[in-house]
């Protein structure tokens, strides 16, 4: 159960309105031009702001509300060190701004919602990647791995299979969204998967690392990438970004993935053989996406966002797809 100020901080969170996102912004010393727009955003709460740089000009932050209970205190200072230890090596990251007490993390006055402010990327996405952008991205990813072998979290998730497999199965198990006929099969393929991909990842080399680099928090001005949204980093091998990045299984997609691998290589450090954890990582993603959406039902946004999440047919089209993971691991 959530205590009283985690309880309250959700309310609010389900709550925030332009004024208090624009108050909370001029708290940090800058000044608003009353113009806040929301970004897409199912985790966090973010928005764009206007404001007036002291030049006089017209410039624009993004300002991230933390959902409250997700992450602590400590997990948040660890990505916001992490960013700007990256910042410092000169690699394209949207890192924390300073704020008014100099400090990169502050609670909103009021509803206790923790928040911190980036500079605003300008540049576009990208649905998918040529090869001229996949080297510079490689060479990105190899350089922020680099930095991330340095030192290690203490209190980001890991990506293994106790975090993403199990903790989220049993918090599945224990709720009331997966229907009862339905359970017994579930369990069965995910208990069945869990306990073939384990041995795989028992002499792995891990470290920091994005987590969530995927093409939707990637900016890229011209064939220039910048990494945005470091909300999911945590502790695994580096493969977790590489596969990310290019996640297709068709053969254009394993082309582009090995022109992403032999870019990485000219700066980072990827041992082979990691390369056969694509699809294990692949299996604990799918089985963390179920748990993570059922941890966000009580947000108004979520039945809107995701209708069908929790439906006979939702667990159904699981089941088969974990089950076609099971043939893609030789499990059949």
């Amino acid at each position: 159960m959530k205590d009283d100020a985690t309880a309250k901080s959700q309310h609010s969170f389900y709550d925030l309105t332009p004024e208090r996102i624009l108050a909370a912004v001029e708290t940090s010393g800058l000044i608003c031009t009353g113009t806040c727009r929301a970004l897409n955003s199912y985790e966090n709460r973010v928005y764009e702001v206007e404001v007036e740089e002291v030049s006089g000009a017209i410039g624009r932050r993004v300002v991230k509300f933390y959902r409250p209970g997700r992450w602590s205190d400590e997990a948040i200072l660890e990505e916001h060190r992490f960013l700007l230890e990256l910042a410092a090596e000169d690699l394209a990251v949207a890192a924390p701004e300073p704020l008014a007490d100099g400090q990169t993390l502050q609670h909103n006055e009021g509803t206790g919602i923790p928040f911190a402010i980036f500079p605003k990327i300008m540049g576009r996405a990208r649905d998918e990647l040529d090869e001229r952008a996949l080297r510079p991205l490689a060479h990105l990813l190899a350089r922020i791995h680099n930095v991330g072998r340095s030192r290690t979290f203490q209190h980001r998730p890991n990506f293994d299979v106790e975090t993403m497999g199990h903790k989220s199965l049993r918090a599945i198990l224990s709720s009331q969204s997966l229907p009862d006929n339905l359970r017994q099969s579930y369990e069965a393929i995910v208990t069945q998967l869990l306990a073939a991909i384990e041995p795989q990842f028992g002499a792995v080399s891990v470290q920091r690392l994005h987590g969530d680099a995927h093409l939707g928090n990637l900016i890229w001005q011209g064939d220039t990438p910048t990494f945005i949204d470091f909300d999911d980093m945590g502790t695994g091998p580096v493969v977790q970004d590489l596969w990310m990045s290019v996640p297709g299984r068709d053969e254009e997609s394993r082309r582009r993935f090995d022109i992403l691998v032999n870019s990485y290589d000219i700066l980072g450090v990827l041992h082979r053989e990691s390369l056969g954890l694509i699809e294990p990582l692949r299996t604990l993603r799918m089985i963390r996406y179920s748990a993570w959406l059922l941890s966000h039902c009580d947000d108004p946004a979520f039945s809107h966002a995701f209708p069908a999440f929790g439906t006979e047919h939702y667990w159904a089209q699981q089941i088969q797809d974990l089950r076609e993971q099971g043939e893609i691991l030789g499990l059949y």
